[in-house]
């Protein structure tokens, strides 16, 4: 197979070397406070062990990212022979409207032979509705008596009544682009015809090049992810997972430990009946079976093209599930299958998997980057003992570096400044789960990641998980108040570095404590922006505008001129893109005029046939999410500032509309 080689510049990893390594001999034999008490030297050393756990996993990290490849898709013969495709929806209870999304987007995947792709829809939830929704739309459905070992139970159940040598995963939510099999299955078929002209080349079948196992395509969201959404960011940050789907990923290929994550992912029957199916009594079953497919001698790939896209998690009580849930599965992996003992695996793959659980742990050294500096200001624990020479000397050159190195190699996905903003989200919630988990204290019960607008809890729950923020936060602002005093009346040049820190961690604390306080939903259904032509008849003459933007329940078109639309009347609209053609009846709303002199046209959709809906949610989701693919805000005043108007002009809203809400009710 042959590799395209994205970046290559392992000269940073010397120089990062050269000066992480005498950073860390200043750190363990300069730097302890070990005259300062037994309490300050307890502290020193847990800050030390932070330090050096953080500087190993930047390290695995660095490695692999200083050295990005994705495999060249294969060029096949237009007479190419394609295989047959198991197509698995597992499912247990999302809203069968979500589900549907995704069949269409299945069953309008290119393919040479459609018959050759089989589609099931995997029902753990036993719905009627769903079983009903599949005889309409000609899939498979698959469910069994019991829920027995969950999702991977589903699969198992599913793989144990089909035959087709390749398995598709998707997520209930994950609706497939067009062009998904015919950009994933030629990786496959190349990889077998590689092995088939080495056969008659007489060389021996364990020397033949590695089987692919599977490939795993990126995970991408059409709406703005909980982070983007809550912190007013959809316009100036990727979504916080493209990092790891589409940089961290492919930094993985390389050593053939890229990590399978449930869906959007392309499987060998046979590298799954090698490994006797998936993996059971983990909740993260898919990284274990990942690991055991490695193990068994399959080789791995991760591409970057966005080939699906799914329905990311609206609430914070969600989020917070997902990732106790993704954190604790991690460690239930290693306790099961324990990659770093696992027989198959190279020195490569252990350490990047080792790194995967190292990574579940930063919430404690997150926690400990918060409470340094605050012991010290605050309380007069001293954690490192160092004139402000030595630490500008040792330290600054390193942090610099590591900062140029994170935004050189991230593809702008990523920033320490974010990287400390969603740790410090995340950090209280994480940390009990991966503390309980690591003591073997299991979940009581396993729950899917809610995709629903409406969340459980409301403003109680937010507040209790904003207390350790404001706590912290406080204790913060104390620390910067007295680093300040001190600095001005006793000219202690020792609180210069902790006041640098401390205002770190205070930006960081106090986008934790506007996350927390929640940016209300206001629509049913995902808007989108789009510029498409939308055709329509009025006064018995054809016109055409532009769409502004669309959704699956309504539209919002932009012309130059003024049409005199009766209200709540209902008119034939014709959406279209590229090889899509939505007819739908759509009632007027309501009419804007625009700062350009265009006039804004908000039209509602009349119910739609089977037909018309289809071609809608392929003209949604049959593309590329319009959110940025790198981080366009690099100012935390303009961040902050960005924040508190949008906020304020969110409450003018809400008060401008209760006071209309009023007057119509006494008229």
């Amino acid at each position: 197979m042959k590799w395209n080689k994205i970046q290559s510049e392992r000269k940073w990893l010397i120089v990062y070397l050269l000066l992480t390594g005498l950073y860390v001999i200043w750190r363990v034999f300069f730097t302890l406070p070990m005259r300062y008490g037994l309490l300050a030297f307890i502290v020193g050393i847990v800050l030390l062990v932070a330090e050096c756990l953080g500087i190993i996993d930047f390290l695995i990290h660095f490695i692999g990212i200083t050295r990005l490849v994705v495999p060249e898709k294969p060029k096949l013969d237009p007479l190419t022979e394609y295989p047959d495709v198991d197509v698995f929806i597992a499912t247990y209870n999302e809203p069968w409207e979500i589900i549907y999304k995704t069949v269409i987007g299945c069953k309008n995947m290119d393919y040479p032979d459609p018959q050759k792709v089989h589609i099931y829809v995997l029902d753990d939830g036993h719905r009627e509705e769903v079983r009903r929704l599949c005889k309409e739309a000609s899939v498979g459905y698959i469910t069994r008596d019991d829920n027995e070992h969950a999702k991977a139970g589903n699969i198992n159940n599913a793989l144990a009544q089909t035959t087709s040598p390749y398995i598709v995963t998707f997520d209930a939510d994950m609706i497939p682009m067009h062009q998904f099999l015919m950009e994933a299955l030629p990786y496959f078929i190349g990889n077998e015809a590689i092995r088939a002209q080495e056969r008659q080349e007489g060389i021996e079948e364990h020397d033949l090049t590695k089987r692919l196992g599977f490939l795993q395509v990126p995970q991408a969201f059409y709406n703005a992810d909980i982070f983007q959404h809550r912190l007013f960011s959809e316009e100036v940050i990727p979504n916080e997972q493209d990092y790891f789907h589409r940089e961290v990923q492919l930094a993985k290929n390389a050593s053939n430990s890229v990590i399978y994550s449930g869906s959007n992912t392309v499987i060998t029957r046979q590298a799954l009946e090698d490994v006797e199916g998936f993996v059971t009594g983990i909740i993260t079953e898919d990284i274990a079976t990942g690991i055991r497919i490695q193990a068994k001698g399959y080789q791995s790939y991760a591409i970057n093209e966005v080939l699906a896209t799914g329905l990311a998690p609206y609430d914070l009580e969600a989020i917070i599930k997902q990732r106790n849930r993704w954190a604790r599965g991690c460690i239930q992996t290693f306790r099961r299958v324990n990659p770093l003992f696992l027989k198959g695996l190279s020195a490569a793959q252990r350490l990047n998997y080792f790194d995967s659980l190292l990574y579940w742990y930063a919430p404690f050294k997150r926690l400990i980057y918060l409470l340094a500096p605050i012991l010290f200001t605050v309380f007069g624990v001293k954690v490192v003992d160092a004139t402000i020479l030595e630490v500008i000397i040792f330290w600054l050159p390193m942090y610099i570096f590591n900062m140029l190195t994170f935004k050189k190699f991230s593809g702008k996905r990523r920033t320490m400044k974010w990287t400390n903003i969603y740790d410090t989200i995340l950090m209280p919630t994480l940390i009990s789960a991966v503390f309980l988990e690591t003591l073997g204290i299991k979940m009581k019960k396993f729950e899917v990641t809610a995709k629903k607008r409406q969340t459980k809890k409301g403003l109680k729950y937010q507040l209790q998980l904003a207390i350790p923020h404001a706590i912290l936060f406080f204790f913060t602002v104390m620390g910067i108040t007295t680093s300040i005093l001190e600095l001005i009346f006793n000219h202690d040049t020792a609180y210069i570095i902790n006041l640098f820190w401390l205002s770190v961690n205070g930006y960081a604390l106090l986008m934790a404590l506007l996350f927390v306080l929640d940016r209300p939903t206001r629509r049913a259904s995902e808007r989108f922006k789009m510029d498409v032509p939308v055709s329509f008849s009025f006064n018995t003459k054809n016109n055409e505008a532009r769409v502004i933007d669309i959704s699956e329940s309504g539209i919002a078109m932009v012309s130059e001129e003024y049409y005199d639309f009766q209200e709540s009347v209902s008119y034939p609209l014709k959406i279209r893109r590229e090889n899509y053609c939505a007819h739908v009846e759509a009632r007027f709303i309501r009419v804007n005029e625009l700062k350009d002199n265009r006039y804004k046209y908000a039209f509602v959709y009349n119910d739609m046939n089977p037909t018309e809906y289809e071609q809608l949610v392929l003209i949604l989701f049959d593309r590329v999410p319009n959110f940025p693919d790198y981080i366009r805000s690099q100012s935390a005043f303009k961040d902050i500032s960005r924040n508190m108007v949008q906020r304020f002009k969110q409450r003018q809203r809400r008060k401008v509309n209760k006071n209309v809400s009023r007057v119509e009710s006494v008229l």
